[in-house]
């Protein structure tokens, strides 16, 4: 399926606030400003907006982040300024604690006081709708009007039947990236994975090699860190664990090329290049092994990229390492948070004003003037050029391949299934991929079986 001519800001990356700590409800005041010249532009660029209204002018954000800009921040996004100038709009934060987010949602459902939306993800769908915590949104957003018609096909995945159950704006790469320096790489004699990237030579074969180069247990360095680099690795694959056919959910556990990429991981593994968290009180190092020289790469998720630091000297990110018997590298899509989409809570009250919000926001993703100022914002939080091509450059490799695994939107169930399927190749022991499917091969189709009985009665 190919999703066409979407556009997306190119802070698809952008370090998201603070997980939250307790619960509460807050409005942070807002004291960021756009220049007069960049105000100038968004407003030019809101006129596009111009039929549609906001009576009710509050909406009530749910989430473990707030979305209005904080005091001491220094830029402002253009879709907030367009909400709150052009419409009057205000944004009310509800906050949660990121692990009770879904009980606390159900919780205030029930009691009657549901907040109005809140961030679509990976772990979201198909499981808010079956659970009714969020509602059709079909009457809310039009998909054959100028602003979303492009996004038709990105927003009609997330339905079960006739009913969408997202306000999707824009698919980003939902998967994961290497974090490394590039003067660690020197330092060892590598070639750069990003000029290696871009020259198509960026392989498995490349990566192990390095890996095994730099991992010296006497000195306490090991290459590959961090909690996500299993599921980093098996991306490489190049097709989803849980895919959407024809509205049925299907389990790709049996595809052949997940097998030899778990050859390779084993490999990996048992090459003992990873860091042994669990030999350090499960603690990783992320970013501060990067840049002491510790380790040698961090893959590390899109949408969790907290303690990356931009403007470390000489940091990098490149994709993943391609099976050197491919053609092209992999990184799936998806919606990863607020800047791709949003999920309308059942019984929302004002779903219109989240609809006018959205508007903005898809507006502003699509508007080359406003990606000017995000591009200036940017680097005024240390993103370099190169940086900011390289992300262009994994937006690219998400939307044409468009790998979309829903396997974390199934259930509970199924993700205590599904986080070892892949991961057991690189635990501790490793497991083989014979063992890692007989163990939990049946189980999650099985459980597949009744999600897709379960769709259908809703549908």
């Amino acid at each position: 399926m190919k999703i066409k001519k979407i556009f997306s800001v190119v802070l698809a990356f952008a370090i998201m606030s603070s997980l939250a700590s307790c619960g509460g409800s807050e409005t942070a005041k807002v004291t960021a400003t756009l220049s007069s010249e960049d105000a100038n532009t968004v407003a030019d660029v809101a006129t596009a907006l111009d039929d549609l209204t906001l009576e009710n002018k509050t909406i009530r954000w749910f989430s473990f982040y707030d979305i209005n800009p904080s005091p001491d921040d220094e830029t402002i996004p253009a879709d907030y300024v367009m909400f709150t100038e052009k419409f009057g709009g205000k944004i009310e934060y509800t906050q949660v604690v990121w692990g009770e987010r879904f009980t606390a949602l159900a919780n205030q459902i029930l009691g009657g006081n549901s907040p109005d939306f809140y961030p679509a993800n990976v772990d979201t769908f198909p499981s808010g709708a079956m659970s009714g915590m969020c509602m059709p949104v079909n009457d809310y957003i039009d998909l054959d009007d100028d602003l979303w018609v492009d996004l038709k096909e990105a927003n009609e995945m997330y339905s079960i039947g006739d009913n969408r159950y997202a306000i999707v704006i824009n698919l980003s790469p939902a998967g994961y990236l290497c974090v490394y320096s590039r003067d660690t790489m020197e330092e060892y004699g590598f070639d750069d994975p990003a000029e290696l990237f871009y020259e198509g030579k960026w392989t498995w074969d490349v990566f192990k090699d390095m890996c095994v180069t730099f991992t010296n247990p006497e000195e306490e360095k090991y290459a590959i860190d961090g909690w996500f680099f299993e599921a980093a690795l098996m991306q490489t694959a190049g097709v989803p664990l849980t895919e959407l056919k024809d509205g049925q959910f299907v389990c790709n556990i049996d595809d052949p090329r997940f097998e030899k990429t778990a050859n390779f991981m084993y490999d990996l593994a048992k090459n003992g290049v990873v860091y042994p968290r669990w030999s350090y009180g499960w603690v990783v190092l992320n970013m501060s092994g990067i840049s002491s020289g510790q380790t040698l790469f961090w893959p590390v998720g899109t949408n969790d990229t907290g303690g990356f630091d931009p403007s470390f000297e000489n940091t990098m990110i490149v994709p993943m390492p391609k099976d050197p018997d491919s053609d092209r590298y992999y990184i799936n899509a998806g919606v990863v948070d607020i800047n791709d989409g949003v999920h309308i809570c059942a019984g929302a009250p004002n779903p219109e004003g989240v609809a006018v919000y959205m508007s903005c926001k898809r507006l502003a993703s699509m508007s080359d003037e406003v990606k000017q100022i995000n591009i200036k914002q940017a680097k005024q939080k240390g993103w370099t050029d190169e940086q900011l091509e390289m992300i262009e450059s994994l937006k690219q490799i998400a939307l044409e391949n468009n790998v979309i695994d829903f396997s974390e939107g199934i259930s509970g169930e199924y993700y205590d299934l599904m986080d070892p399927v892949k991961r057991a190749s690189m635990g501790e022991p490793p497991s083989t991929w014979a063992e890692i499917k007989a163990t939990y091969g049946d189980a999650m189709k099985e459980i597949l079986k009744q999600v897709n009985a379960d769709l259908a009665a809703l549908s």
